[in-house]
Formats: C-alpha cells, sequence, structure tokens
C-alpha cells in the first residue's frame, strides 16, 4: 500500500512537471524565453536524481533497474523525448534511449497503454527525419 501511494505521490509530482512543460512549450512558440524551459527540464532530471539517483550519464538498463515503476520509467522516457525536440543542443542518445525504454515497457508491462504507443510513434518519426 505503501509503494503505491509513493508511486502515486511520483506519478503526480511528474505530471505536474510535464504540464508545465507543455504550457512552456506552447508559450515558446509565441517567442518566450528557453531559459525557463530549459529550468524545468533540469528540475525533472533533478527530480529522478533525488528520488532515484538516476544521472543522465546513465544506461537505459540502469534507468531501468533504479525507477522500477512502470509509469515513472515512460516519463522518463517523455522527459528524453521533450528534451530532444525542444532544445537546441541535441542528444542523439536521447532518442535511442527514450525508444529502448518505450519497447522494454512494451514488452514488459502487460496493459496497453495508448499515450505509449503514441510516444513509441513520435520517437521513431523523429528518428527517421
Amino acid at each position: 500500500m505503501i509503494n503505491y501511494r509513493k508511486k502515486d505521490y511520483f506519478q503526480r509530482i511528474l505530471e505536474e512537471f510535464f504540464e508545465k512543460l507543455r504550457i512552456l512549450i506552447n508559450k515558446r512558440e509565441a517567442h518566450a524565453d528557453d531559459k525557463e524551459l530549459r529550468n524545468s527540464i533540469n528540475d525533472c532530471y533533478k527530480f529522478f536524481a533525488d528520488y532515484f539517483e538516476v544521472t543522465k550519464s546513465d544506461s537505459p538498463n540502469e534507468i531501468i533497474r533504479k525507477v522500477e515503476y512502470e509509469e515513472l520509467i515512460e516519463q522518463y522516457a517523455r522527459l528524453l523525448f521533450t528534451e530532444y525536440t525542444t532544445l537546441d543542443i541535441k542528444h542523439e542518445s536521447n532518442l535511442s534511449d527514450a525508444l529502448y525504454l518505450v519497447e522494454y515497457l512494451q514488452k514488459t508491462d502487460s496493459a496497453f497503454s495508448w499515450d505509449r504507443t503514441i510516444l513509441r510513434e513520435d520517437i521513431l518519426r523523429v528518428m527517421r527525419a
């Protein structure tokens, strides 16, 4: 029971981060400052570092081992993809790591996730471009 509450708490925090990122991305399209967007993305990475000891240099297998919760692994993949698609500095490894995480979840999580499927297709579309 405590693990579910902990996971739900983490999920809620991440959803708030991503909502803030969505708002900032929309503002960015209207010529907003990239610094605030970059700070929000760094806050998301800091969250994973603080609670799960995940670093940006961790391999996808290390991320999976450290995070453990499927929903949060998916959020980390979304973070990698969001960083790649919104910031000027492009790290190709973000896309490949995000794809690895999503495909891992599709193989191991028996529940179908439309959001995960869309994320996978978005990653593949960007990789092909």
